[in-house]
């Protein structure tokens, strides 16, 4: 299969040969097309398909709406000039509804010479795939290898060799990315690297995102298990889970909640999806481009009769406040003392990078004032912790924070005193 942003190519069907048939025949198709004698007759057409077999110098492929799959027409090279890498190239759509809207111009990709005006290179789309074991000869597919950069093609058992020459291989989207590091705040980027005309300058508005780091080893034997079990299919709520993870690197955590619709009512049949993104924010919010980007991922996965009953959101934080008194062991060092007890009770906060194994906090998990304790008895130039309070909006809560299913922790107001011995 060849897909573009509209349509996608696959081989001849016999089963589409009547259609095909009926298309060709019709005065309002075939005017401007060389079809020979017309009309075709069955046995004609099942000659043509036997021809394409075992033909070198011809190949056609059926035209498919990416949308439904409908079948709207053909596109083929023929009389292939393998040593002139010459060819003419034939395309009909056989309904007048499917006419100007675009899907013959994405069937295929040409390039023009500015010197004489005429066409002198055909593209065709090949489909990135995760791995070429499934690839037949005749697919054309490759492997993008994330971590350096390279392409991967087959070797005519596994997907299709590429045909040689110079500039044969045109990357239509190129994007390099430095990991995590590459995901930096509003504002950070401010230099342009090359004079371009009328402009002075140049910052990111919004926050970077989508830097991922390599995937570790113990990573991909805990996602291989996952993978065996839902098969790429949404039925479980682990699975939509699992699943939203797979779908972007900016998924950081998802959590599926049943039988809640997406303003977070009860009922029956819904799947609510809470993702988080990836990001040092101490509250991160996905996108709505990557809750849109989760959302169709999960669809084309889910069953048909559910695809309308999902929602994809943002977390509901549950803002933990803290009071902690602490002395420092050396009154000098009293304003470092305070950022520091600051800064690590609120990474201990927060909801990727948090909790006891800094792994952050899984949707539910309660705050133990143990816990915040244990954190603060890392910093070598406090003394002693005086006091130390977990509260909800200023009510103390004693040793524990109970967390809701549905509700993830975040630092909340942080109030941090200092006493002396």
């Amino acid at each position: 299969m060849i897909a573009g942003e509209k349509v996608f190519l696959t081989g001849l069907e016999r089963a589409n040969a009547e259609t095909a048939r009926a298309w060709l025949n019709d005065p309002a198709v075939n005017r401007f097309m060389e079809v020979g004698q017309v009309p075709i007759t069955a046995a004609a057409e099942a000659a043509f398909y036997d021809r394409l077999e075992t033909s070198s110098s011809d190949f056609v492929f059926e035209i498919h709406l990416e949308e439904n799959g409908r079948y709207v027409g053909n596109i083929g090279l023929h009389g292939v000039d393998w040593r002139h890498r010459f060819a003419e190239l034939g395309l009909f759509l056989g309904s007048p509804v499917d006419h100007g809207r675009g899907y013959a111009a994405d069937a295929i990709r040409t390039e023009i010479n500015r010197a004489t005006g005429r066409v002198d290179k055909v593209f065709v789309r090949w489909l990135p795939q995760a791995q070429l074991y499934f690839s037949k000869p005749t697919d054309r597919h490759y492997v993008l290898d994330n971590a350096s950069g390279r392409l991967l093609f087959g070797d005519d058992v596994h997907g299709m060799i590429p045909p040689s020459g110079r500039n044969n291989i045109l990357a239509r989207r190129y994007r390099y990315g430095g990991g995590r590091e590459g995901n930096v705040a509003a504002g950070t980027i401010s230099q342009v690297l090359g004079a371009v005309p009328g402009v002075r300058g140049a910052r990111n508005i919004w926050p970077a995102a989508g830097g991922a780091a390599g995937e570790l080893i113990e990573t991909v034997h805990a996602r291989g298990s996952h993978v065996l079990r839902h098969r790429l299919q949404a039925i479980s709520l682990r699975d939509y889970e699992t699943l939203a993870i797979q779908a972007s690197p900016d998924v950081a955590v998802a959590r599926a909640l049943p039988n809640v619709d997406s303003a977070g009512f009860p009922a029956k049949g819904w799947v609510r999806l809470v993702i988080i993104q990836q990001s040092t924010d101490p509250r991160p919010q996905p996108s709505f481009e990557l809750r849109q980007r989760v959302k169709r991922y999960l669809q084309r996965r889910m069953p048909v009769t559910a695809a309308g009953r999902l929602s994809v959101v943002g977390p509901d934080y549950l803002p933990v406040d803290v009071e902690v008194t602490v002395a420092p062991r050396d009154v000098f060092q009293a304003g470092r003392v305070f950022e520091l007890v600051l800064g690590q009770v609120q990474a201990f906060l927060h909801p990727l990078t948090g909790g006891p194994d800094g792994a952050g906090f899984p949707f539910g998990r309660s705050v133990y004032l143990s816990d915040v304790a244990a954190a603060l008895e890392g910093i070598a130039e406090v003394d002693f912790v005086e006091s130390l309070y977990l509260l909800l909006e200023d009510v103390p809560q004693g040793e524990e924070v109970a967390v809701p299913p549905g509700r993830i922790v975040c630092a909340g107001k942080i109030d941090v005193r200092l006493v002396t011995r």
